[in-house]
């Protein structure tokens, strides 16, 4: 993967770790959506 995808997809996990932070979602949620993330990448070819 690319450096700058892979800076790009940090950073937007964090923002969605913020995000659920400051709405109170569970952190499993949290973990889900990242590891559904990492997944699809995984996938592509």
């Amino acid at each position: 993967m690319e450096s700058s995808a892979k800076d790009f997809l940090e950073k937007y996990v964090s923002r969605i770790k913020k995000y659920a932070e400051s709405h109170n979602i569970s952190d499993d949620l949290v973990d889900d959506i990242q590891q559904s993330v990492l997944e699809k990448l995984l996938d592509e070819k």
